[in-house]
């Protein structure tokens, strides 16, 4: 676990079950880690979700919680493509 540090959870099944992808850097292509992403816990800071890999297709910007379900962050549905860690504002 990565406690304490900048840190995004996706799970691949509602409610934070099923497989999970822990992560504490940006990340360009997550679907060959999984093809869907139904849930998400956000330990601290604000990240960038995106829709496709290489950071294309809809965004969605999350902050410290927990999304239960993809339309928490106002997805369409659970494709989740890319993420990256906001470090300026």
């Amino acid at each position: 676990a990565l406690f304490g540090r900048e840190c995004n959870t996706h799970h691949t099944i509602l409610f934070f079950q099923g497989h999970h992808y822990e992560c504490s850097s940006d990340c360009d292509d997550l679907q060959s880690f999984f093809k869907s992403c139904n849930s998400n816990h956000i330990e601290s800071g604000f990240w960038v979700i995106y829709e496709k890999p290489s950071y294309l297709g809809y965004q969605y910007i999350l902050t410290k919680g927990e999304y239960s379900k993809y339309h928490d962050w106002g997805a369409f549905n659970a494709t989740v493509g890319a993420f990256k860690r906001i470090t300026e504002f």
